[in-house]
């Protein structure tokens, strides 16, 4: 499930950090500059949004947070990719802002929720060697499969659909391995009530 957790992670991170910048110069027609320009707008979202999901995740549990940014990842991504293709300014800072938010959602509460997968006695070794190994996978490869698929099928919406597909990877693998999943939740509630 660490692994898993690192794949997810890796695609939508290496999205948004790495890829868009390129997508947003290469495909849609703005210089290199003015991509990187764009894509500050989803770093900002993201780094904004990270602790107000981890907060949220605190009341929903990890692992419903993470259910919901299954589901936001299969349909945030058209829209955003959507907005990309209107080459606008405005249209693009607002799917920055939305692929920002998907990114947020599954970052801020999937640390937590590897610490939960793991006895104490082994939970920095597996939680880290798992996320890492994942995130090692997908992390570099995405923007490249994301070039390769642009460049093979020559359709704007490719990086979204990829996107969903993976959105669909992960509800699938969170639902067939939620029944054997031990998890041990502590709010900040009951870390202060432990204090």
């Amino acid at each position: 499930m660490a692994i898993t957790t690192g794949l997810f992670n890796g695609v939508l991170s290496y999205t948004l950090f790495s890829f868009l910048s390129v997508y947003i110069s290469k495909y849609v027609g703005f210089s290199l500059s003015q991509g990187i320009f764009y894509n500050l707008f989803g770093l900002i979202s993201f780094m904004t949004m990270c602790p107000v999901f981890g907060a949220f995740s605190d009341q929903i549990t990890p692992l419903n947070s993470l259910k919901l940014a299954g589901r936001m990842c299969i349909i945030i991504p058209a829209i955003s990719f959507f907005l990309f293709q209107m080459n606008s300014g405005l249209p693009i800072i607002m799917g920055q802002l939305l692929l920002g938010t998907l990114v947020a959602s599954f970052v801020g509460p999937s640390h937590y929720f590897l610490q939960t997968l793991f006895p104490t006695s082994t939970r920095y070794t597996g939680a880290s060697v798992g996320f890492t190994i994942g995130m090692a996978i997908t992390g570099g490869s995405t923007p490249l499969i994301l070039t390769f698929l642009l460049n093979k099928f020559n359709h704007l919406m490719v990086p979204a659909i990829y996107l969903s597909v993976w959105g669909v990877i992960w509800l699938i693998v969170l639902n067939i391995l939620h029944p054997s999943i031990k998890l041990s939740y502590k709010t900040s509630s009951t870390f202060e009530k432990a204090a």
